[in-house]
């Protein structure tokens, strides 16, 4: 797995999984607040599996407007889908790890003043990062508790912990990069 590659199945965990048999639909939605960084995801599949780039669609919900991104390939998502990210990150490189981590992230995190977050249902995907993060990356790591919605969280609370995060992972989102550029 190349790094381009792993940040992309890190990115995903945000995605919507389309397996469509019955009308041979297979592919992703990606939803994006912030354009640029959907402009870059757009630019990023083109490049990586070389098709037309995606366009992006904007679209409106009563707590705000996001753009979409759309992707429809079988090809591209029987390429995907057999990798799990929780099974495979395990037996992956460190460099591989930090960039399924940064996609991750970019994805599925936020970050404050007061904290960076990363967020999910599944809790053991987050126990997985947590025991990597903590053993591999030496950052000391909150607990893992519900947020809502039966959404939970994996907080870093120290601002030192904080810090070397992103310095280690480096957000490519411009939200997330900003705050501590």
């Amino acid at each position: 797995m190349n790094k381009k590659f792993a940040y992309l199945i890190g990115v995903l965990h945000d995605a919507h999984i389309i397996n469509k048999k019955s009308n041979s639909q297979y592919g992703f939605e990606i939803e994006q607040k912030n354009k640029k960084y959907a402009e870059f995801l757009s630019t990023f599949f083109s490049q990586l599996f070389k098709i037309e780039k995606p366009k992006l669609e904007l679209r409106e919900r009563s707590w705000g407007n996001y753009w979409r991104i759309r992707i429809y390939s079988k090809k591209i998502f029987e390429e995907i889908v057999q990798y799990d990210f929780t099974k495979i990150i395990k037996s992956q490189s460190k460099q591989i790890k930090k960039e399924m981590i940064r996609g991750f992230y970019d994805a599925e995190g936020s970050v404050s003043s007061d904290e960076v977050r990363m967020f999910n249902k599944n809790t053991k995907l987050l126990e997985t990062l947590h025991d990597i993060l903590s053993t591999e990356f030496n950052l000391r790591l909150g607990k893992i508790v519900v947020s809502k919605d039966d959404v939970y969280q994996l907080p870093i609370y120290a601002k030192n912990d904080k810090n070397k995060f992103m310095k280690i992972f480096k957000p490519i989102h411009p939200d997330k990069f900003k705050i501590f550029s």
